[in-house]
């Protein structure tokens, strides 16, 4: 039996919730709701071509689109997409402007390690009604643990001087809800997608991890048929794309999940993660796999060290107001 909806109703508290909407977590982007549940159902941009056409009066898109310029729809460009689009992208900006002030640096991912999270809230925000808790009741058990391990990473109060978090989001899912890790503070860079794939909107974003030490988590690994042919899947596409840039390239291996739509029992499972066909990650990373509780143990702050950054902040904020310290 099939789960009853498309979206994980836990994402609610764990990203802490802005809105009273059970998908569209995020009140800054509440203007584009109508549009944001017709994306996160209906990922095929040929589909959303037919609905299109099909809807009267309002476009769902806001603007006529032909076949032929589905690949506008694929870069947001065009009608309510590029509008959405282009607010995702100032969003970031604002948040990490603020994030750069705070850690006192002069740009994002400045650290030799990078966290790199794929389309990290896909499955639990698009994809969760193909999870059959009669056929397969492993796969949602899997997908329980690989959200509690998403968390415990993010919230895992990592050094932000030894390690930044990269987010690589299509507009249409970072406004619904991977925003809010951004307002959070979680998040130090996003690198936007297209509609449906790994490939950066802006081909330039794949050099920022030029040189770094990446570990790559999030979805969905593998391959997908299209036409009779075989795609690769939005985290290979991305991982494929940047792999010759990185220094060195770890998997988190508890923390990379194929697409539930995939005629395998799990969604975890390390030999099923082929990023090339007849490949496995554990062929593809070599030895270099870890576990989130190994990489949060690795780069996260000891208390003392907290308490001495803490204590240092204090001080220098006394100077700058010239409060008396006292000691």
């Amino acid at each position: 039996m099939r789960l009853e909806n498309h979206y994980d109703p836990r994402l609610r508290k764990l990203l802490r919730a802005t809105s009273k909407d059970e998908v569209v977590l995020n009140k800054e982007f509440f203007e584009f709701i109508d549009d944001l549940k017709i994306q996160l159902r209906i990922r095929d941009p040929e589909e959303l071509i037919r609905m299109n056409r099909q809807k009267q009066g309002k476009r769902i898109l806001g603007a006529s689109i032909l076949k032929e310029n589905e690949y506008k729809i694929d870069e947001y460009e065009i009608g309510n997409l590029k509008t959405l689009k282009q607010r995702c992208e100032e969003h970031a900006k604002t948040f990490e402007a603020q994030k750069n002030k705070e850690q006192k640096r002069r740009k994002s991912l400045e650290t030799t390690n990078v966290i790199v999270l794929v389309h990290p809230l896909y499955l639990a925000l698009t994809d969760m009604e193909f999870l059959d808790a009669k056929e397969r009741p492993e796969s949602v058990e899997q997908a329980k643990t690989y959200l509690n391990n998403l968390f415990k990473l993010l919230r895992g109060n990592l050094d932000k001087k030894k390690v930044e978090i990269a987010l690589v989001e299509t507009p249409t899912h970072y406004a619904a809800a991977s925003s809010l890790l951004v307002e959070e503070g979680l998040i130090d860079k996003v690198i936007f997608t297209r509609y449906d794939q790994g490939i950066p909107l802006n081909p330039d974003d794949k050099k920022l991890l030029d040189q770094k030490n990446a570990f790559y988590g999030g979805g969905y690994v593998g391959y997908i048929e299209k036409n009779g042919k075989l795609e690769q899947r939005c985290f290979s596409q991305f991982v494929t794309r940047t792999w010759n840039l990185t220094a060195n390239n770890t998997a988190i291996q508890d923390l990379i999940i194929q697409s539930p739509q995939s005629k395998d029992t799990s969604i975890m499972d390390e030999t099923a993660y082929g990023l090339f066909q007849g490949n496995t990650f554990k062929e593809r990373f070599g030895r270099n796999h870890i576990r989130v509780d190994e990489l949060v143990k690795r780069f996260s702050i000891s208390p003392e060290e907290q308490r001495m950054r803490e204590l240092t902040r204090q001080l220098e904020k006394a100077k700058q107001y010239n409060v008396p310290i006292i000691g």
